[in-house]
């Protein structure tokens, strides 16, 4: 929505889909999903997410064949900053300090090489990090030309996709990519969050009339 904070607090329903609507997070079963083996990862990264977002809390979600529906909600954001050098956070994996104040990655999938300064440098990550003239990081191939806020709705979708795009290729599904965008709609009211949470819910058993079921799209 345009001229909203999506750093500031509120509840936002999300829906995440696979690219070009591929169904292979799973299958509808008897009114039941059945997840596929990138659909759990799909599903424990999610539930994952609070974790990694402290100021994020989990409500309604479901993982469907092809995308996920789910209900964020964004409280106070958390930061952190040490003696004035950048700290990179809620990223799928975590990012602590070495003893120099350079930024180590921790438990990552993705190679780390030193440069000639000694400093950190992240490859073939989602979004790469690099050591501007300061030697601080910079993000570089943003989706956008701004960068968004540390913390905020599109920040924690894109680092939800990364984490779960990883793991699935890391298991030997090269083939899974996520949809670019999300879509998102704020929750205004109790109404509002009940008629959602109820569609979420109600979202299996509905999938044969669901317009993301491949056999209804022409």
């Amino acid at each position: 929505m345009q001229g909203q904070n999506y750093a500031q607090p509120g509840t936002y329903y999300v829906t995440i889909l696979t690219h070009e609507r591929e169904c292979l997070l799973g299958d509808i079963v008897d009114g039941e999903m059945r997840l596929s083996e990138i659909g759990k990862i799909a599903q424990e990264c999610w539930m994952d997410i609070p974790n990694h977002f402290p100021h994020v809390s989990l409500d309604e979600f479901r993982v469907m064949p092809n995308h996920l529906h789910g209900i964020l909600v964004l409280n106070m954001g958390r930061t952190r900053h040490e003696q004035g050098k950048g700290v990179l956070l809620n990223a799928p994996r975590s990012i602590l300090s070495n003893e120099q104040g350079k930024g180590v990655l921790l438990n990552a999938p993705t190679s780390i090489l030193s440069n000639e300064q000694g400093k950190g440098v992240l490859l073939n990550a989602p979004r790469s990090i690099l050591p501007n003239e300061q030697g601080k990081g910079v993000l570089l191939n943003a989706p956008t030309r701004i960068s968004p806020q540390q913390g905020s709705l599109s920040v924690i979708i894109r680092t939800y996709k990364a984490a779960a795009a990883i793991l699935s290729h890391q298991a030997g599904h090269n083939h899974f990519r996520w949809h670019r965008n999300y879509h998102d709609h704020i929750i205004c009211n109790a109404q509002d969050l009940t008629r959602i949470r109820q569609y979420i819910l109600q979202n299996p058993i509905n999938w044969p009339h669901d317009e993301e079921d491949p056999k209804n799209r022409k």
